[in-house]
């Protein structure tokens, strides 16, 4: 015999992935503007509500930009490619456990020069009782079919 169940409720975490994007002539130039934008971004997103805490840094990256059509030769080891500068990113992951700042906090993103935004997801900070809640319906559905 299988049952399932499920429970509902309102989520009270949202996650949102921002960050910011900065070229350079150089590595060093490229991750300097990059820095400059990525200050404006977490006191931007401080003043927002989001706790220190609540900040984790899944990427930063430098990579190469290539002259107006060579990045095809640099993906083939014997053609010459010329690097014309290079382009710094930062991201950080959000969470925001005040839902009612969400409007706001997306606002100050933008405003403050992110250039990259991915979600926001909605999450809860303790599922428990909603697993919880799925399980007693589960078995609540599995006892109804036993009986009959």
């Amino acid at each position: 015999m299988e049952a399932q169940g499920e429970a509902r409720a309102r989520p009270d975490v949202m996650t949102i992935l921002a960050g910011v994007v900065a070229t350079g002539a150089t590595t060093a130039k490229a991750l300097r503007a990059n820095a400059e934008l990525f200050d404006r971004l977490l006191a931007a997103v401080r003043a927002a509500g989001v706790a220190p805490s609540d900040l984790q840094t899944p990427a930063l990256s430098v990579q190469p930009r290539f002259a107006p059509g060579e990045q095809d030769r640099a993906e083939h080891e014997d053609w010459p490619s010329r690097i014309v500068g290079y382009v710094a990113g930062n991201r950080k992951e959000l969470r925001l456990r005040d839902l009612r700042c969400a409007s706001a906090l997306i606002e100050a993103l933008f405003a403050a020069g992110a250039n990259e935004v991915r979600g926001p997801t909605f999450s809860f900070a303790d599922d428990r009782p909603q697993r919880r809640a799925a399980e007693r319906a589960a078995v609540a559905e599995a006892r109804a079919e036993a009986e009959n």
